[in-house]
């Protein structure tokens, strides 16, 4: 039977440990460079102007007004106007709903004018 010598295992020991310390560094360096990524630009809507955009809820800032992220990654500010029609997409014109069902993460269609603060006052609203 055949020892091996301790220099080697040694050696193989340093090796493994250098793998796991230098997959450590690169998994911490890719989630600070998504973590930095996930910041999106803000669209800001020109006054008169009518939008449609498609997108997900990401923040809520009050009961009417809340940002819409869309699929290039465009964040968007939108206030829904009080007379808005909020309804979900179905075959039959769907059911309407209270501006509070709007909730982050829901993935919706608004169409609207632009304002002078650079937000987009909305009147439909479609959910699915």
């Amino acid at each position: 039977m055949e020892l091996i010598p301790v220099w080697v295992n040694l050696f193989f020991k340093e090796i493994i440990m250098y793998k796991k310390i230098s997959v450590i560094l690169l998994t911490l360096a890719i989630g600070a460079v998504s973590a930095f990524a996930q910041d999106g630009q803000m669209r800001s809507a020109i006054s008169g102007q009518i939008y449609k955009i498609n997108g997900i809820v990401v923040a809520q800032d009050d009961a009417d007004t809340f940002v819409v992220r869309d699929t290039v990654g465009v964040d968007t500010r939108i206030i829904v106007a009080p007379n808005a029609s909020i309804k979900n997409k179905s075959f039959w014109g769907g059911d309407r709903y209270p501006v509070t069902a709007l909730v982050r993460g829901l993935n919706l269609e608004v169409e609207g004018v632009g304002d002078a603060g650079g937000n987009i006052s909305v009147n439909k609203v479609r959910f699915e």
